[in-house]
């Protein structure tokens, strides 16, 4: 009996065990003080400005998403599954960081010129504020690339402190917006650019054989990469256009009273989804690396009851 429970208590004390702890918690803090700086923000915006507010980011985060095509998933398999051969991991890294700008311009190319008509369509009544949200939503993107880059390697502890330095920082900005005359382009600008500063210190959080930030032009993009991203992107360019297409719509149709509504209520129900991301993102990488169909069987066994849980719960 008391090697039973020995056995159980190491079990609930692996590795992968506390990263996801770790980064549930992590996570779960940085979404807490984004929380908190929508709510300082929309006091002070009001719920017809906070509507234009919310139209821009729900744009931000579809065009992000046009972005990434799956690529965050990519990098986090195959990172990890190569985290043996270090020369292949930087080489991918590259790769990825590549397919991620060439992306960037293209979406710039396109929705930027387009930005005017979308501001009419969407009854913006700041001319500036979508050409700023497609110019300047970009640089979510890299920070997107970051984490996934260091979920990939494995380095889940430096992915979960870069989350919460960012949402310390959108709250220090609504703090700052609460409490001075700040205009309202400027703190959405800021506020979305945010994400872009743990960038700055990067190399402080990979090993020092690893730069998430090597980019080489003349390269190809792998063969591999395509395979993986092609069924990924669905997944992702889905969700996303589900989770912030509400929002188009009501500031489209409506006002922009509703749109801040409602896009009030659906940066709170975003909350209740953190467990599930944070941890997929320490399992995702763990579980690509598996290989005997043993192991894998387990993983889906403790899928199944971690659904079954969710769905009680």
């Amino acid at each position: 009996m008391k090697e039973l429970l020995l056995a159980k208590s190491k079990s609930f004390t692996t590795v992968g065990n506390i990263q996801s702890l770790v980064t549930i918690i992590g996570n779960l803090s940085a979404a807490a003080f984004s929380a908190l700086s929508i709510i300082l923000l929309s006091r002070k915006m009001g719920p017809e400005l906070f509507g234009e507010f919310s139209t821009a980011f729900a744009l931000i985060l579809i065009l992000n998403k046009l972005n990434d095509v799956g690529l965050s998933l990519t990098t986090q398999k195959l990172l990890s599954t190569s985290l043996t051969n270090k020369n292949e991991v930087s080489k991918l890294s590259s790769e990825l960081l590549l397919a991620r700008v060439l992306l960037s311009v293209v979406i710039l190319v396109i929705f930027l010129p387009l930005s005017p008509l979308l501001t009419r369509a969407l009854q913006i009544s700041n001319p500036y504020l979508l050409p700023a949200s497609v110019l300047f939503g970009t640089a979510m993107v890299y920070f997107e690339y970051l984490i996934a880059t260091l979920q990939g390697i494995h380095r889940f502890y430096q992915a979960v402190f870069v989350n919460i330095f960012q949402g310390i920082g959108k709250l220090l900005l609504a703090i700052v917006y609460t409490f001075t005359s700040i205009n309202f382009l400027s703190t959405f600008i800021l506020y979305v650019t945010i994400p872009v500063f743990p960038l700055l210190f990067s190399s402080k959080l990979t090993p020092e054989w690893f730069n998430p930030f090597s980019l080489n032009f003349k390269q190809k993009i792998s063969k591999e990469i395509f395979s993986i991203t092609r069924h990924t992107s669905i997944m992702i360019l889905a969700g996303a256009v589900i989770q912030n297409i509400g929002i188009l719509f009501t500031k489209g149709y409506l006002n922009s009273f509703d749109a801040g509504i409602l896009g009030g209520i659906s940066r709170i129900a975003l909350l209740f989804s953190i467990i599930g991301i944070s941890l997929t993102q320490v399992l995702y990488p763990r579980v690509s690396r598996y290989k005997n169909k043993s192991d894998v069987k387990k993983f889906i066994n403790k899928s199944l009851l971690l659904v079954l849980g969710a769905v009680l719960g």
